[in-house]
């Protein structure tokens, strides 16, 4: 591959351990290869590079990414000055720098830069990257409109990484303990970061499962509510790894209490633990659509399967169950304010996408959310009823 395909250290290793070559420059492969082009994209010259050496390019440019591509391609076609907010020594805004051959390009990594800067009469277009700061890219964007006469704004925020940044800021708002986790080399990952760390004092970032510091434990056990986001290039296996690990440190503290007490408490026990660590919603390996679906219906559906949990649960309970979070996890209802549940597409209109999410009961999805994902034509999903993950927002 040309380039770690993602900033997770643990994605790489996995791959490095499968017997792929991590290449660093074109000049590091060998004619002939097979190659695999990371998520961030590569520039025009990079890929005539490979071409040149024969190579087969397995392309894994996130599409996202493409659509910047061809936006600063046909704007520099057209005569216009190209302006992208983002970090300059990023794989992704280096291969988007690539798209604009000869026109001009400025970089803006923040609002002083955006106010030094003096621009010509002409026609200029922003893009941004990916995965930078929302709030920061709005900032930019304000002083870029009041600077120049004639200007277009391409919003290129993943729609993905907008929802993860502001669900992190509310999240770790409401926690005690904020934990992050992604490679320390994630862009995305650090700007998680950065908003927790406003909003939580106590916020920590993980790169490694395994490497845990233990003062987070410590800390963890006299929290109330504990927080955990991800980077979006954070595999879920890394992310139940650690709940796993939190749940091992729960269980030994369980174990001290007087067995009598667990007895006599379980529901308080399952609330406790519910209240202590809390796994927000957004950490899926695809991106995650908002599912509007009638009120009515969800308070039918959610007291339909609080009777049946009240029918199978019995009154008083011989023994205390072991509690595992991960299990807990999985049993709290699917159709519940803020979940995210498997759904297929069924129809749409002029304003929504309507999916199928349980037992027939439909969701809704604004159009807008389908729209900004170049790669999905609705009328083929209603035919093949594509499944997606949607998160139910009331």
């Amino acid at each position: 591959m040309l380039g770690a395909i993602v900033h997770n250290e643990t994605v790489v290793d996995d791959l490095l351990g499968r017997g792929v070559i991590l290449a660093d420059t074109v000049d590091e492969i060998e004619k002939g290869s097979r190659v695999l082009v990371r998520a961030h994209g590569i520039s025009p010259e990079v890929e005539r590079a490979l071409i040149e050496r024969s190579c087969i390019i397995i392309d894994e440019t996130c599409p996202f990414v493409k659509k910047i591509q061809r936006i600063v391609r046909d704007a520099a076609a057209e005569g216009s000055g190209i302006i992208i907010t983002g970090t300059g020594d990023h794989p992704e805004v280096q291969g988007v720098v690539g798209y604009a051959g000869e026109a001009e390009v400025i970089i803006i990594e923040n609002a002083k830069d955006a106010e030094k800067h003096e621009f010509s009469g002409k026609k200029w277009i922003i893009v941004s990257q990916t995965t930078f700061s929302v709030d920061k890219w709005r900032e930019i964007c304000e002083i870029l409109q009041k600077k120049i006469a004639n200007c277009e704004i391409f919003d290129t925020i993943c729609v993905t990484t907008d929802r993860r940044q502001s669900d992190a800021s509310s999240l770790a708002a409401n926690s005690d303990l904020m934990i992050v986790l992604g490679g320390r080399n994630s862009s995305n990952t650090a700007k998680l970061y950065e908003i927790c760390c406003e909003h939580c004092e106590n916020t920590y970032w993980i790169d490694r499962p395994d490497q845990i510091p233990s003062d987070v434990y410590e800390k963890a056990l006299s929290s109330e509510r504990i927080g955990i986001t991800a980077g979006a290039s954070t595999p879920e296996e890394m992310i139940r790894e650690v709940i796993q690990n939190m749940t091992e440190k729960e269980g030994l503290i369980n174990e001290e209490q007087p067995l009598e007490e667990l007895q006599e408490q379980p529901e308080e026990q399952l609330e406790q633990i519910e209240d202590q660590l809390e796994q927000p919603e957004e950490q899926q390996v695809q991106p995650e659509e908002e599912l509007e679906q009638p009120e009515e219906e969800l308070e039918q559906t959610t007291e339909q399967l609080t009777e049946e949990n009240q029918e199978e649960t019995p009154e008083q309970p011989d023994e205390q169950p072991e509690v595992d979070f991960t299990e807990f996890i999985d049993s709290i209802p699917e159709l519940k304010k803020g979940s995210i549940v498997k759904g297929r597409i069924v129809r749409y209109d002029d304003e929504f996408v309507y999916v199928d999410v349980r037992d027939k009961t439909e969701g809704r999805i604004p159009i807008r959310e389908f729209e900004a994902d170049p790669d999905i034509d609705l009328e083929q999903a209603c035919q093949e009823h594509m499944e997606l993950d949607v998160y139910v927002r009331n």
